[in-house]
């Protein structure tokens, strides 16, 4: 099998990201700063804040394999008792019933979308 020649394009994946980085408009730009806030966790050592978005089935696996890794604080889903029963999984992690509230919650680092894809 040939490689590709990046230098046969004129440009490498490098130098393509660099030029489309740049024609970000700037309102996109702006609102992604204005998020960048959230203060990551302060040491390698410490584990991020999670919050959980769809609270069924697969999202409360998801939630599992991720709390190996970091710590469920919120969660968020229409039905109260997927909401309820994921919080309790998770030791009383906040629980929402709309994700822009869960979104705008200042020490959540990453946040699990498990909703599906149907809706």
């Amino acid at each position: 099998m040939s490689e590709v020649n990046p230098s046969r394009f004129g440009f490498d994946r490098r130098a393509f990201l660099k030029a489309t980085a740049s024609v970000l408009p700037a309102w996109f730009i702006e609102e992604n700063l204005s998020r960048a806030d959230t203060p990551p966790p302060k040491s390698p050592n410490e584990k991020p804040n999670i919050g959980l978005i769809g609270c069924g089935g697969m999202g409360r696996g998801d939630a599992k394999n991720a709390a190996r890794f970091g710590k469920i604080v919120a969660v968020c889903d229409v039905d109260e008792k997927h909401a309820g029963e994921a919080s309790k999984e998770h030791g009383d992690a906040q629980i929402y019933k709309d994700f822009r509230k869960l979104l705008e919650q200042k020490d959540i680092h990453a946040v699990i979308n498990a909703t599906p894809d149907h809706w």
